[in-house]
């Protein structure tokens, strides 16, 4: 089912409740499923050091929100594997994939552990099926590969999962691309690359079945290489909506699906929440971007929490 963009049937979604009982197992539901997704660079081998208070809030979250996918940027690896502990700790156990972008983070190494890896992770709700890791070359390439040379620090984390008995393979990713540069002629030409390869290596897939693409994309909307990722008439050629482009409508009115959103860092909004256009329906002003607050004596992240909420089917 095509997201639709007319008000009338934008205003008619009713999105529900994902389920908060379970084991890791997918549940049984109808033919539309609603998913709750949270993606968050959390600025974990940056502000918060490899430490694990980061964690904690982010379990305060999981307990409040309960989400089917969370995506994780600046993620060190020992925070990453302690999420999960903790994740079964609380009864709420997620399946995922952690994907460095960096071969060494001295930030993330906290003696006597010796991990000291950074990247993104994606966690889901469900049974998973596949995973998979990719690397941006220095040329700003997407490879599928895992394994990042010295001078590489741009990754995307993918996993494969079921999310309801006899539901369709759904697959989900995180990423987070260059950030600008003040010292060269164009300071977004890093990114708007690798959100060009996005769109060139994912767009097919997206065409195909149902895909869902998190990140911090250090792009601020209105960029046109963005416009590969989003469909007609937000964008070109893309095979994406993002989960905030309706923000601007009511039930009265709506001029139709544009680049935009709240924002998610002091920039702006440069974190993005993408769908595939043929799979997923979502209501309009269904996000929320949260203040983390403060882990221990200083901000939990330079970004906002962004929860949003889609319906696969």
């Amino acid at each position: 089912m095509a997201v639709l963009g007319a008000v009338v049937a934008l205003a008619s979604l009713v999105i529900g409740p994902a389920s908060a009982t379970g084991a890791n197992p997918p549940r049984a539901v109808a033919q539309a499923q609603p998913l709750k997704l949270l993606h968050f660079n959390m600025a974990g081998a940056t502000l918060n050091k490899g430490q694990y208070p980061i964690i904690g809030r982010i379990i305060r979250e999981v307990q409040e929100r309960r989400p089917d996918v969370i995506s994780l940027n600046e993620v060190c690896d020992r925070q990453y594997a302690h999420l999960l502990i903790q994740l079964q700790a609380i009864g709420y156990p997620m399946a995922g994939y952690f994907q460095k972008s960096r071969t060494f983070v001295g930030t993330c190494l906290r003696l006597p552990d010796t991990r000291h890896e950074a990247g993104n992770a994606i966690l889901v709700r469900g049974t998973l099926t596949g995973d998979q890791g990719y690397m941006f070359t220095t040329n700003h390439v997407l490879q599928a590969r895992e394994q990042p040379t010295v001078s590489e620090s741009r990754s995307v984390a993918c996993v494969t999962a079921v999310f309801a008995t006899g539901g369709p393979p759904v697959k989900a990713c995180s990423t987070h691309l260059a950030p600008k540069d003040s010292g060269q002629a164009n300071p977004y030409a890093a990114p708007e690359a690798e959100v060009r390869e996005l769109a060139r290596v994912f767009g097919p897939e997206a065409a195909a079945g149902p895909f869902i693409l998190l990140g911090d994309l250090n792009l601020l909307p209105g960029n046109p290489a963005l416009g590969t990722l989003y469909a007609a008439p937000a964008g070109t050629t893309g095979e994406f909506w993002e989960v905030d482009q309706y923000r601007n409508c009511t039930a009265e009115s709506c001029a139709g699906p544009v680049q935009g959103g709240a924002p998610s860092h002091g920039e702006g909004k440069i974190d993005y929440a993408f769908v595939s256009r043929g799979h997923f329906t979502f209501g309009y002003q269904n996000v929320q971007m949260i203040d983390a607050g403060n882990c221990d004596s200083h901000a939990c992240s330079d970004h906002r929490i962004f929860r949003s909420e889609v319906t696969l089917g």
